[in-house]
């Protein structure tokens, strides 16, 4: 009957699902609006999910009472039928459910405890497998880690709370980092250099915090502290003849003269042509002609009122074909603009920042 994209609310036509429903002789009240009892056949039920069909009816009934199961974390098992060994017990066992292990306990946090939130600036690095996650499975991997680590973190307003933090932008999938940022809001009044310490104790391999400075009032929040990033490439099979094209190339255009770059918009998911002249302040190469391996770092501003420049996209204008020739392309440095030194600033975030 025609229904396409009736996920948007500007192609949905209620009429014509009802017309598909009463051609397949189908009664959508009879699934929308029946209440089933406990004993029926779902759909769902020939899905294994290891929790028992039983304990679900029984938290079904529970959240229409208003009511509440404990996280087994913190204390009982409430018996969802998960073998996990001794920590959980089938909803059809007589035994009484057990506590959990101590290895399974929420972990004793040394930091004091707080009633007054404190804002961290914490730079952290992304290598190894992590290069590969997503920047939203990362921010639940964090999160994960603020929570194996004790921290009481402050929420955010609303109907589903959540820890309230902010990331710098995020490097593409595939792109390792350095110099990543993010701004931790905790109910922890502690040296820096003790919460960084004391996250690096429950973090997986390829994440590292490299150093938190505390944020206080009035200080610019991320993401428009950044104005400046500088991207380390490395390059395999490299020529001379190339090697020295890439050079004058890079040469002409911090000199000033046009170089267009295509990138393409995350927001529109459109290709844009961009000037690199207009944004690259500084940019070095050394090359091992043995190796055939082309070493190359670039500097080019940023910020939130400035379009995309995709690392990827730069490499791949200045050396045609970089995609395959890549094997290390990494963020290796961020800069705020220090207006009272009138100069770049790495963002070193040390415990003295």
């Amino acid at each position: 009957m025609g229904c396409q994209f009736d996920a948007h609310d500007d192609c949905f036509s209620f009429d014509l699902w009802m017309r598909a429903f009463e051609a397949c002789g189908v009664a959508p009240a009879a699934y929308a609006d029946r209440e089933r009892p406990a004993d029926e056949a779902f759909p769902w039920d020939v899905i294994d999910v290891g929790v028992s069909k039983r304990f679900l009816w029984r938290e079904y009934e529970k959240a229409l009472a208003g009511q509440t199961t404990p996280d087994c974390l913190l204390g009982e098992c409430p018996g969802c039928g998960l073998p996990r060994g001794e920590t959980c017990h089938s909803l059809a066992s007589a035994a009484p459910p057990a506590t959990t292990t101590e290895s399974a306990a929420r972990v004793e946090c040394p930091l004091p405890l707080s009633e007054t939130e404190a804002v961290y600036r914490v730079r952290y690095s992304k290598t190894g497998r992590l290069v590969v996650v997503s920047h939203l499975d990362l921010i639940r991997l964090i999160d994960q880690v603020i929570r194996r680590a004790g921290l009481k973190s402050v929420l955010t307003q609303g109907y589903n709370p959540k820890p309230r933090r902010v990331f710098s932008d995020p490097v593409p999938v595939g792109v390792a980092s350095r110099a990543e940022l993010v701004d931790l809001h905790l109910y922890h009044q502690v040296e820096p250099v003790r919460l960084v310490d004391w996250l690096n104790r429950f973090v997986p391999e390829g994440l590292e915090f490299l150093g938190a400075a505390r944020v206080e009032g009035g200080r610019p929040r991320l993401p428009s502290v950044i104005e400046v990033v500088r991207y380390r490439a490395e390059l395999r099979t490299a020529k001379r003849p190339e090697v020295e094209a890439l050079g004058e190339r890079i040469k002409r255009t911090l000199k000033g003269e046009s170089f267009p770059v295509e990138c393409l918009s995350r927001k529109s998911g459109r290709r844009t042509r961009l000037d690199l002249a207009e944004r690259l302040l500084a940019g070095d190469w050394t090359f091992d002609e043995a190796a055939e391996r082309l070493r190359i770092n670039l500097t080019w501003r940023v910020g939130p009122h400035l379009p995309g420049l995709g690392v990827r996209d730069v490499l791949q204008a200045l050396w045609p074909g970089a995609d395959e020739a890549l094997d290390v392309l990494e963020k290796s440095e961020v800069y705020m603009d220090d207006r009272s030194e009138g100069r770049l600033r790495p963002v070193v975030l040390r415990a003295g920042d």
